[in-house]
């Protein structure tokens, strides 16, 4: 999964940190995504992910009630993705890509 485009684009002074990934043998679900830090506004963050997302044919999918702020996802190969966008604290955000669609910050089950 971090093979992912969507893991490799950012918006203007976002930095990024170490790329992680890995499967949770527990709940058998893959996953990967970045940190980022730096001085961009939530509303210019949210807006630079849902254009890429649209371009890259992703759906975009409410986010629940918990900690996931935008939510897409997209078929690959007949296996459904889940990306959630998230701001842990304050002037960082983080990008994560799942299997399942309640890994990390929490979407809503279906993409609309």
């Amino acid at each position: 999964m971090e093979a992912l485009p969507l893991l490799m684009e950012r918006p203007d002074g976002a930095q990024p940190d170490s790329l992680y990934s890995g499967c949770d043998v527990d709940r058998l679900v893959a996953y990967a995504g970045r940190q980022y830090h730096g001085a961009v506004n939530e509303q210019a963050i949210f807006s630079f992910y849902e254009h890429v997302v649209k371009r890259e044919a992703w759906l975009v999918a409410p986010a629940d009630a918990g900690s996931a702020r935008f939510c897409a996802s997209k078929d690959f190969d007949g296996d459904m993705v889940y990306m959630n966008l998230w701001f842990p604290v304050s002037g960082t955000f983080d990008l994560h890509v799942a299997d399942s669609r309640d890994s990390g910050g929490q979407c809503v089950a279906q993409a609309n």
